[in-house]
């Protein structure tokens, strides 16, 4: 079966629920699958790609993944996971982490089990030059579980769309990060953030004019990691996790850009040979 740009976008996320070590749900968040190449491309690692506070102090995770093989079946399976420090890979700087679930995915397949997902990969984000090329205001749609909320019934996130709110091919505020013009709540952490126009005209900087066609541009912008608040003595906040304060959101989320994965990507492969490395002493 063939899938459209749009189902891949919304099978490749799934929501996170946080669990203390008896068990009980602490918080929400939402991931994404995403698969990294290392040995020049021969293998890979599949992992959920997420933010550091969406599972710092937890014990564990729950999320689901869909049963079938060319597509969903419309069965659902359900996976716990305890954190294994091990199996993490952090970004050094920015808010963002990711969870090796390849041995997982393998005992399933063992068990034959087939699990459907959509997962994203390096190929998918801008080149240096699409990024130069990206205009002032770009309509961006955001893929994940704004607080906790999303279809139960086909176990599917929920999307959201809005605009690039600082301008995409400058580093908001100098670090690698933009900003989105939409309601972004606790739950949409680690929300994947797409360019998805379905081929509308975009201004092309280089050329100096309009592009027309039915290209459809679809590319992973960047992952949600907090939004801004403004308490009522109007002091302006950047919430990455729930308070007890009385707030309001400022309909403005900031995403770090997607480029960062490939810091992950190298952490990964530096993880993977110091691994061998001591095998072999």
């Amino acid at each position: 079966m063939l899938w459209s740009p749009a189902e891949h976008m919304l099978y490749s996320a799934t929501r996170l629920t946080t669990l203390d070590a008896g068990g009980l749900t602490t918080g929400y968040g939402t991931g994404f699958f995403y698969k990294i190449f290392f040995d020049g491309g021969a293998k890979f690692s599949v992992g959920i790609v997420t933010n550091k506070h969406v599972i710092k102090g937890a014990y564990a995770l729950r999320f689901q993944m869909h049963l079938g093989e060319d597509g969903p079946s419309g069965a659902v399976r359900e996976i716990g996971l305890i954190l294994d420090q091990e199996a993490i890979v952090f970004h050094p700087t920015a808010d963002l982490c990711y969870l090796v679930i390849t041995d997982l995915l393998h005992r399933f397949g063992q068990e034959g089990l087939a699990l459907f997902y959509a997962v994203l990969e390096a190929k998918e984000l801008p080149t240096d030059t699409e990024w130069a090329d990206f205009d002032a205001i770009e309509g961006v749609t955001m893929v994940g579980c704004p607080n906790g909320l999303y279809d139960e019934a086909n176990a599917l996130p929920i999307t959201r769309t809005g605009f690039t709110a600082s301008h995409p091919a400058k580093l908001y505020n100098g670090k690698a990060e933009f900003m989105v013009d939409m309601a972004c709540y606790p739950g949409s952490s680690g929300s994947p953030i797409f360019l998805f126009d379905r081929g509308a005209p975009h201004f092309d900087k280089f050329a100096g004019h309009f592009k027309f066609g039915n290209a459809i541009r679809h590319k992973l912008l960047g992952i949600l990691y907090s939004g801004p608040t403004i308490t009522t003595e109007g002091t302006i906040t950047l919430a990455k996790q729930p308070t007890f304060a009385i707030t309001s959101m400022m309909h403005l989320g900031t995403a770090i850009r997607s480029s960062e994965l490939l810091v992950i990507e190298e952490a990964l492969r530096g993880k993977i040979a110091a691994y061998r490395s001591g095998l072999s002493q």
